[in-house]
């Protein structure tokens, strides 16, 4: 029935010469064919619609295509052009902007290198889309990010952590009515049980799995759950069940001709296999396992991966030089207005004086007194320009400082990033190093370039500020709606260093400032506790009033401490920045962004520490009121 109405559709679109509709509907055969597991049909049925999409110059629809044609490939098992032709979808959404399809592929590519068993480069992949989701408000995505962190945790045998990601993802996956992320949810939730002992539990999840799949007809997660049934009785070792699931979980994989689903299957027969004592078809069943296995991690696709993020470091390194021309052409054109307001005075100063002179000649012949008079008065308007030629003076002498210091601080915070790309491109001309040790370092690289572009638009957010046109649109706001939105994104971060973080912020503090600035003050202060607190350690927020015009902000930790030195240096200039407890660098610029935000905002910030005790640092906000609906944070 389905079939019938697509075909009647793409009459009319035919008949109307409408590209757009034929394309879309062209794009949706595809889909259906592609969940049905007729991949050939769906990449026939994809193909035509990205050929008008090309035709027309549709970006966003040949975006679309890519990613479809690409999830065909994944499902057969075929990564690198899977991974192919994720990167070229990749490359249009972020040249479009397309920010609510960028975590969509970022989550599709960290599923090929979880099938590659690259469990740290997917994860830093689906940690990225969940940021982007989170910033686009794309709740499918948010699921889809927190049930693949969930896949990975459980992988690396964290069956907790991969359970509380989990269990947001399958509600995300209800309210949407999302069938297939139903059905696979539950299969990893009864595989996170089964690994607990939890068997009851684990064949529940799984039982509910299986019978979406068979109710939807979704071949892919049917042929997952049968197979994650077959691992849990092996898990009980009964194994009569596991190899009657894992050859039915087989006979689906080779009709999806998934080489992952097929390698799962046969491990789990090799295992059932040797546990019922037939050992002939155990063997033959662990040479099939170790034949797929070896054929997912081909070097074609790392090699891929490798050339894809070495493209996406230069179009980083492109962009930001763009930045600095513009930089650098707002300085230039800034620079010549003022040039034009010295002349100016200049002139205006020249006129008046001759005019005085003049008046003092022609009154000196008639009126002495009068004249004496005359020149006083003119005597004290030029005393009142030269006051102005002096403010004048102070201003562009501050500028001069502002310039000085931003010139120290790129020359020092730029040069380390940029020499060590270019010290990694001159080892890959000259083939000085391996193709395994340039992977082991792009990750570091990677990490740098991500260390400089935050620092970037801190700075460039911090610029803005010192300018007199600096537009702060103070308003009234939640409190506890900005930290808790920046505890819930590092939270992640502290607690990989085994860090406790608590927000302790009441839920009815309502705060009149520029709500970016306290953002960007909260977020250096979370991140610079964590940066000195180790295991076990604790990072409390909190707020309370100090007075009725005033809030408090209070961010405590009981880490590492400052000595009095550190403490009379922390606000007055650029300072050295110590390394972390785990050797995290800094600017040396974070403090001295935060003091000039909360006093553009009329508030003051101070810090009490002692070494080895822990910091408090405390900074106030005026107190606003609200009358608009609560922000959400995602």
């Amino acid at each position: 029935m389905q079939n019938i109405n697509f075909d009647e559709a793409i009459l009319i679109f035919k008949k109307l010469n409408d590209k757009k509709g034929l394309s879309q509907c062209y794009k949706l055969y595809g889909k259906m064919f592609s969940l049905r597991a007729n991949y050939k049909l769906a990449l026939t049925y994809l193909n035509l619609s990205l050929n008008i999409d090309k035709l027309q110059n549709n970006k966003r629809g040949i975006a679309d295509c890519y990613k479809d044609i690409g999830m065909v490939y994944f499902a057969e098992g075929q990564l690198s052009t899977a991974l192919d032709f994720y990167y070229k979808t990749l490359f249009i959404d972020i040249k479009e902007d397309n920010k609510n399809d960028i975590a969509d592929i970022y989550n599709n590519i960290g599923d090929v290198l979880q099938n590659m068993e690259a469990y740290p480069e997917a994860l830093e992949y689906y940690k990225k889309a969940l940021k982007e989701a989170r910033r686009a408000k794309d709740l499918l995505e948010i699921g889809t990010a927190n049930e693949n962190i969930g896949e990975i945790l459980l992988a690396q045998k964290n069956y907790d952590g991969a359970i509380t990601y989990l269990s947001k993802s399958i509600k995300i996956a209800i309210k949407q009515d999302d069938k297939d992320g139903i059905s696979y949810i539950n299969a990893d939730l009864g595989l996170c049980y089964a690994h607990m002992n939890q068997f009851k539990l684990a064949i529940n999840y799984l039982d509910t799995s299986l019978k979406v799949a068979e109710k939807n007809k979704i071949i892919y997660d049917e042929a997952y759950a049968l197979i994650s049934f077959a691992a849990v009785f092996n898990l009980q070792k009964d194994y009569k069940n596991a190899c009657k699931y894992a050859l039915q979980g087989q006979g689906l994989a080779v009709k999806l001709n998934n080489i992952w689903f097929r390698a799962n299957a046969a491990m789990e027969l090799y295992k059932g296999f040797a546990g019922l004592s037939k050992f002939a078809d155990a063997f033959i069943y662990s040479r099939q396992y170790n034949g797929l296995k070896d054929s997912l991690k081909n070097n074609e696709s790392i090699q891929k991966l490798t050339s894809y993020n070495l493209a996406l470091n230069f179009a980083a390194k492109q962009h930001q030089l763009e930045l600095q021309q513009l930089e650098k052409d707002i300085t230039y054109r800034y620079q010549q207005k003022i040039k034009q307001q010295r002349l100016d005075t200049i002139f205006v100063s020249i006129i008046i004086a001759m005019i005085i002179i003049s008046l003092f000649y022609y009154r000196q012949k008639r009126r002495q007194q009068k004249a004496i008079a005359v020149l006083s008065e003119k005597n004290s308007e030029i005393l009142q320009q030269k006051t102005n030629l002096d403010d004048q003076a102070h201003k562009l002498n501050d500028l001069n400082t502002l310039k000085d210091r931003l010139i120290s601080v790129l020359a020092h915070d730029l040069r380390a990033p940029l020499s060590t790309l270019r010290g990694l491109f001159s080892l890959l001309m000259d083939n000085s190093i391996s193709h395994e040790q340039m992977l082991e370092m792009i990750p570091g690289v990677l990490k740098k370039l991500e260390y400089t572009s935050d620092f970037l638009d801190t700075l460039l957010f911090w610029i803005n500020s010192q300018m007199e046109n600096f537009e702060r649109s103070a308003k009234s706001f939640y409190i506890k709606d900005i930290v808790a939105f920046e505890a819930e994104s590092y939270r992640e971060q502290a607690a990989l260093k085994g860090i406790k973080l608590i927000d302790s912020v009441p839920d009815d503090i309502v705060a009149s400032a520029d709500p970016d600035s306290i953002r960007i003050v909260i977020r250096n202060l979370i991140t610079n506790a964590i940066k000195f607190s180790s295991e076990d350690d604790i990072i409390e927020i909190s707020a309370e009033h100090q007075d009725k015009q005033n809030y408090v902000i209070t961010v405590r930790d009981t880490g590492t401490g400052m000595s009095g030195e550190q403490l009379n240096k922390l606000f007055k200039s650029k300072v050295n920045s110590k390394a972390g407890t785990n050797n995290e660098s800094g600017t040396g610029m974070g403090m001295l962004f935060c003091k000039d935000l909360v006093e553009k905002c009329s508030g003051r910030i101070w810090v009490t520490s002692e070494q080895g005790q822990g910091t408090t640092f405390s900074f106030t906000v005026p107190s606003g009121v609200i009358n608009e609906t609560r922000l959400e944070v995602a």
